[in-house]
């Protein structure tokens, strides 16, 4: 998702312009109202939610999908964008064969010269 990757200098620009900005956690579905530049957590150019420390903040600004939505249109793709990120990932039961590596012990051997 785009809108979760490269957003920190954005969201600082629209903190400076209009004095907050709507950030929405992709993972733990919320959504915080920001006024303070010392809010935006993040790392390098990413912001990561400081409530469950994933990068997967959206702020809410003009070029931003969930801009032009109401609060429940908002919580609806959220909630999609975190099925797509979050819970839609590849069952591979039916292919896992435990090797049992676990229970075996570790050979070690002295190096050699």
């Amino acid at each position: 998702m785009n809108e979760a990757t490269n957003n920190f200098d954005k969201s600082v620009f629209h903190l400076i312009k209009y004095g907050c900005i709507d950030v929405a956690c992709i993972y733990c579905q919320n959504t915080y109202k920001i006024q303070n530049k010392n809010l935006l957590y993040h790392r390098g150019q990413t912001l990561f939610c400081y409530e469950c420390g994933i990068d997967a903040m959206t702020p809410i600004t003009k070029d931003s999908i969930l801009h032009d939505m109401n609060e429940e249109e908002r919580k609806e793709q959220i909630k999609e964008w975190h099925k797509e990120g979050f819970e839609n990932l590849i069952d591979d039961d039916e292919f896992y064969y435990d090797y049992e590596y676990d229970k075996c012990e570790e050979i070690k051997e002295e190096p050699s010269f």
